[in-house]
């Protein structure tokens, strides 16, 4: 399976560019724009809590870091979207998947597809388009698109901002959509208050354009305080631009604080759905799945 591979060829990439746990390797290009911590899962801390970090490394801007990324959240992220297509009891009845996945990365969400369909032993095809602004994914999206050559599996990949997709032709014919920590993103980057444009522009250029029974899946932090208060928020525009649907709203047991965190339906587990091989074991794999989810059907 995609997550097994994957994962595998990320492992080997961060061991051959750092074979130590504290490797300081980054001190030859380092684009960390104050002091280099020589960890890479410190400076992932950095990128996802930039409150605590003012002077910290704003964005995956290090082929290190993106591997070590693979390896720590790569099967999180993959189970929390398979949670979410067990829940959409009309997925089996489409002939094809059309899947816009924005901000995808290295594509977890692919991986949940193809877990899903497997496990289902469902015959449908797929063709995926991937939208990240970050080029250093590549050698993942490449690696990705040769390991599904031989099959009816169509990956394929642009990097722009996902802000720029809508002046061109992407968004054509899509019967899935997906924004997998996307939301947060907006808000680590400064850019929170771009979100309802952000939004606008989605439904007139993209879900307008999907047929009915299409699935919107949005997959994100479980904090008022990362953008997760503006899911629901998404649906209200929706329904100003007359466009009809329903929605679930979802979440995993999982470090829970307050009220506002028991998002709707409760997930009944939130242990991943495949487990990480041994070898991963250095990058402290996460085990659990703790997102907030808003699940959209279009009618």
């Amino acid at each position: 399976m995609l997550i097994e591979e994957l994962t595998n060829y990320c492992d080997i990439n961060y061991r051959r560019n750092c074979p130590t746990e504290n490797c300081g390797c980054c001190n030859v290009s380092c684009t960390h724009p104050i002091t280099c911590p020589h960890n890479c899962e410190q400076c992932l801390e950095q990128i996802h809590f930039p409150s605590r970090y003012p002077n910290g490394r704003l964005d995956y801007t290090c082929n290190n870091i993106l591997n070590f990324y693979v390896c720590k959240y790569f099967h999180k992220y993959s189970s929390e979207i398979e949670y979410a297509l067990n829940t959409i009891n009309s997925l089996p009845y489409k002939n094809i998947f059309n899947i816009l996945s924005l901000g995808c990365g290295a594509s977890p969400d692919l991986a949940a597809f193809e877990k899903y369909l497997s496990q289902n032993k469902f015959n449908i095809p797929v063709n995926y388009l991937g939208i990240d602004m970050n080029p250093l994914w590549k050698d993942k999206h490449d690696f990705l698109k040769n390991y599904f050559s031989q099959t009816s599996y169509n990956p394929e990949y642009i990097y722009t901002d996902v802000t720029e997709i809508f002046k061109d032709h992407y968004t054509a014919d899509k019967n899935v959509l997906i924004l997998q920590y996307l939301i947060s993103h907006f808000y680590n980057t400064g850019k929170l208050s771009a979100v309802n444009e952000f939004y606008k522009n989605l439904i007139l250029n993209v879900v307008k354009k999907m047929q009915p029974n299409s699935i919107i899946i949005i997959n994100d932090v479980n904090s008022n305080r990362r953008g997760r208060d503006l899911f629901l928020r998404f649906s209200d525009m929706l329904a100003k631009y007359g466009i009809n649907h329903i929605y679930s709203c979802r979440y995993f047991e999982y470090n829970i604080q307050n009220e506002y965190q028991c998002y709707g339906i409760q997930y009944p587990c939130k242990d991943i759905l495949t487990w990480p091989s041994q070898n991963l074991a250095r990058y402290n794999p996460w085990t659990v799945c703790s997102s907030a989810q808003l699940i959209i059907e279009l009618r």
